[in-house]
């Protein structure tokens, strides 16, 4: 059986536009009903994995949704850096995994800012920096504690 070359000329020119058509309605579903997870991206800086420095965004993973900040260095952060030199007051290491990280929570509400404003009232203030990586093994926290943060230096 054939189809009239009318037909089918029809035929062939609505399956690009129904396409069109189901792609851009996929597109709306995926984009506002069902978004994809969304995280900063990773990179190795000094032979450490981090996040990409200078990133801003929302993190999502299904119902949370907190906006992240990268600093300077790749840590989600309230700090635009971790400057090396020190200031008068004490300075806090954070280590750890998804606590220490803390995508889920908007960067001025993490554990390490709260502490750092917890600590406020000493003489010369406390500067609290986190260095935090979902998942990361045991390894990789060890190297970023003698490493980056440099605890293997101010040892007795």
């Amino acid at each position: 059986m054939r189809l009239p070359a009318n037909r089918l000329r029809a035929a062939l020119l609505l399956a690009p536009v129904g396409f069109v058509l189901l792609f851009a309605l996929a597109e709306l579903f995926f984009r506002f009903v069902l978004p994809a997870p969304s995280a900063p991206g990773l990179a190795f800086v000094d032979g450490v994995l981090r996040h990409s420095p200078g990133q801003h965004g929302e993190y999502r993973n299904g119902p949370v949704r907190a906006p992240f900040s990268i600093n300077a260095k790749g840590w989600n952060s309230a700090h635009a850096d971790y400057p090396a030199a020190r200031g008068k007051g004490l300075r806090i290491a954070v280590v750890g995994g998804a606590l220490a990280e803390a995508l889920e929570v908007p960067p001025s509400s993490s554990l390490a800012e709260q502490l750092e404003r917890t600590l406020e009232h000493l003489h010369g203030g406390a500067e609290v920096f986190r260095y935090g990586m979902e998942g990361a093994p045991l390894s990789q926290l060890l190297l970023v504690a003698r490493g980056l943060v440099g605890l293997d230096k101010h040892r007795h």
